[in-house]
């Protein structure tokens, strides 16, 4: 048949026993090149450059630098394999470890801001400083800014209450007082004490100081810490550590060992000493440190680095300062700007003048400026039932009254007393552990009180001083009494001499003398009523007797006609 040819015979037919296409062998020829092409790329390449499915993954990913180096020059290609190359695993081959240098750098970008920490630490400051800024009070966004001489003064402070070796450091044991008082007395003579470490060059251990306002359930140990951010890294047991026999619990010094401590200032060389200062006499230089000292000293009176100490101790830990916060919110005082007013009475009659409640809400309207909202406080009653009628425009916040254990209340007894009989009864020991104590609502008051506009108030109330002290830049304080600040008892004369106020300009001066002249009233007037007393009771005597007289001369004639 014409153009037929035999099988076999074709041009260019596939030879016998072969099944391969021309296509076949040419994705074949391909492929044999691209794995070349893999190789060399693998065995030529810096390792920098190496292709990796690596660097596709988050966590494997190398850090991506700003700007690398130049690569260094590719080393000679080795002598050609006599076998042809094997093909390429599915997977590229594990990447090798980077140099030291190359991983420190690595580790210290993804180590952010540690890294950055270190390197501050290493330059001469770093993380010791930012930890003293911080104990100081300091670098916390909600914290309002401190001048440098108050962040520069509290530096100083965390630096003496942290020494780096507690065990050979200077300190100083707090002894607790054997009564009870208030929260502010306590505190109070707490700051008063750091001073007086400080003016050691000592180191405050406060571990033997505890508060009947905090509760046993919450806190067992009911030191300020279950309140305060700690006073200092170095414990009781640092000072124990000196001690004969000592007891291996903190809690529980020796038998007779903290009276046999030196006390200050005879404390002379001893390493540990004990007492306390209710109201410690100074100059500025003595508690300074450093040569900003001088300069603050001529600025700034005794009584503001009373208000630092005091502001130091009463850092609130973090639980009290959530509670603060979410107090402040539900009382809407989180917003704008607010007024406070403080009335003191109950047990604080017998030492200071009382005022009525319309005396501290005309103080109010005299310095508002505008004020829409006051937050009160009081440990009696009746200014939460008529401060509000008193200040119509004006709208009144408080605690809710049932929130307190110790609910306000007239009458001249010891709230501390009080507080201390509930925590020990029965009852209150077999119920739960309360969310929040006393001691918390305390002080969460105050730092609403101290976080006012003005704050009218009178100042021979410790609770008042502790407002002051923690009061926020800008904000006034107006004490009824008209008495200056200091921050000791109201009994003890000022301790600042001639150059910040002699007694008579002082609360020593101005609430002592008015205390006398009250005195001397409350002597006339019981005088006045005990000799109307005598009379009423003479009067009657002698009403009875001719009573008596009366019966017996009517009787007689009775008797004789009987």
């Amino acid at each position: 048949m014409l153009g037929h040819r035999p099988h076999g015979s074709a041009r260019g037919a596939a030879p016998r026993g072969g099944g391969a296409t021309p296509w076949v062998v040419l994705l074949s020829t391909i492929a044999l090149v691209q794995s070349g092409v893999i190789y060399l790329l693998m065995t030529f390449l810096p390792a920098g450059e190496k292709p990796s499915h690596r660097a596709a993954h988050p966590t494997l990913a190398p850090a991506t630098p700003t700007a690398s180096p130049p690569p260094p020059p590719p080393a000679p290609p080795p002598s050609p394999p006599a076998s042809p190359p094997p093909p390429p695993s599915p997977l590229p081959p594990p990447l090798s470890p980077p140099p030291p240098r190359v991983a420190e750098e690595a580790r210290a970008v993804a180590g952010g801001e540690k890294a950055e920490e270190e390197a501050r630490a290493v330059a001469g400051g770093g993380k010791a400083e930012e930890e003293a800024r911080a104990v100081a009070g300091g670098g916390k966004a909600e914290d309002p800014p401190l001048d440098e001489d108050a962040r520069l003064f509290r530096e100083h402070l965390a630096r003496v209450q942290n020494p780096p070796d507690c065990r050979a450091a200077r300190l100083y044991v707090f002894t607790p007082t054997k009564y009870t008082s208030g929260i502010g007395s306590q505190l109070r003579t707490i700051a008063n004490s750091l001073l007086q470490a400080l003016a050691a060059n000592r180191t405050l251990i406060l571990d033997l100081a505890t508060s009947t306002f905090v509760h046993p359930r919450r806190c067992a140990s009911r030191r300020y810490d279950c309140l305060f951010e700690p006073l200092s890294r170095c414990t009781l047991a640092d000072a124990l550590a000196d001690a004969p026999n000592a007891s291996a619990s903190p809690d529980a010094p020796p038998h007779g060992w903290l009276d046999a401590l030196p006390r200050l200032p005879l404390g002379g060389g001893a390493r540990v000493v004990a007492g306390r200062a209710s109201c410690f006499r100074f100059a500025p230089a003595e508690v300074g440190g450093g040569a900003w000292a001088a300069a603050a000293a001529a600025a700034r009176p005794p009584s503001w680095f009373v208000t630092q100490a005091f502001a130091y101790v009463a850092r609130p830990n973090g639980e009290l300062r959530a509670w603060t916060a979410a107090l402040a919110a539900e009382l809407r005082l989180d917003g704008e700007a607010y007024g406070a007013i403080h009335v003191r009475r109950g047990d604080k009659v017998q030492e200071a003048l009382s005022h009525r409640t319309g005396a501290y809400a005309a103080a109010f309207l005299n310095r508002s400026a505008g004020l829409r909202r006051v937050f009160l406080a009081s440990d009696d009653e009746e200014p939460y039932r008529s401060l509000g009628a008193l200040l119509p425009q004006v709208a009144v916040s408080h605690v809710p009254l049932d929130a307190w254990k110790v609910r306000p209340h007239t009458g001249r007894l010891l709230a501390a007393k009080i507080i201390e009989n509930i925590h020990a009864s029965h009852a209150e020991g077999r119920a739960a552990a309360p969310a929040r104590d006393e001691a918390q609502l305390l002080m969460a008051q105050v730092y609403l009180l101290a976080g006012a506009r003005l704050f009218v108030g009178t100042l021979t109330s410790n609770y008042a001083l502790m407002v002051h002290d923690l009061m926020r830049a800008g904000g006034e304080v107006v004490d009824l009494d008209g008495n200056e600040y200091y921050g000791c008892s109201v009994i003890d004369a000022p301790p600042w001499g001639p150059r910040f106020g002699v007694a008579a300009r002082g609360r020593g001066g101005v609430a002592i003398e008015a205390e006398a002249r009250e005195q001397q009233k409350r002597k006339a007037e019981g005088a006045r009523k005990h000799e109307e007393v005598v009379k009423q009771k003479e009067l009657m005597r002698q009403q009875a007797e001719a009573r008596a007289k009366a019966f017996r001369e009517h009787s007689r004639p009775v008797r004789a006609q009987g």
